[in-house]
């Protein structure tokens, strides 16, 4: 636990402190849009359905 505290520290200062923030939004970015698909896929499926019974 030390060692990974030792090594991040260095990693959380200076420039890499932008690109952190930066990585972080992407990955808070890419978890919504996932979050999003996997909820509209009973919608889909329902409009789907719906087609085919027309």
């Amino acid at each position: 636990m030390l060692i990974a505290l030792l090594i991040l520290i260095p990693m959380m200062r200076g420039s890499n402190k932008e690109m952190l923030i930066n990585y972080q939004q992407s990955l808070e970015d890419m978890n919504s849009e996932a979050v999003e698909y996997v909820r509209g896929i009973p919608v889909t499926k329902t409009f789907q359905q719906s087609i085919f019974f027309l």
